[in-house]
């Protein structure tokens, strides 16, 4: 006797997908419709690149790339700037110069008043933050 085993899968929700995806890349994002993506047992993994962002779950195995608007810069070189540093107990603040444009959620390098280079990343609403240095 052959028995047939019938695996019901659920879906990863695109809407929901679709809306954090816009949220990290600050711009209308569309995911095709079409696609079955299984359910995430985790939140997937998004991040941008220069043409889009790559959306990657790790249980069960997926991921996808999509396209992004182009996005006008929030900051223009020569703007001066603020990176805030926030953690336990501090909260510090540096002033520099922009030294190229910059959309949200990309990597800005910043000349300090001193003349050293820190790097920022650009938040959706204009503000800079410093990479692996913010705490909640």
């Amino acid at each position: 006797m052959l028995l047939h085993l019938v695996a019901i899968v659920a879906f990863h929700d695109l809407a929901a997908l679709e809306a954090e995806a816009s949220a990290v890349a600050g711009a209308p994002v569309t995911i095709d419709r079409r696609l079955r993506l299984a359910q995430c047992e985790a939140d997937p993994a998004i991040a941008r690149s220069s043409t889009g962002l790559s959306i990657e779950c790790t249980t069960p195995t997926w991921r996808i790339f999509v396209a992004s608007q182009r996005l006008a810069p929030v900051i223009r070189r020569g703007d001066a700037v603020s990176i805030a540093v926030k953690g336990p107990g501090f909260d510090v603040t540096v002033d520099g110069t922009a030294e190229t444009d910059a959309t949200p959620g990309s990597r800005l390098r910043v000349r300090d008043r001193s003349g050293g280079h820190l790097t920022a990343i650009v938040q959706s609403d204009g503000s800079l933050t410093a990479p692996g240095y913010n705490l909640p």
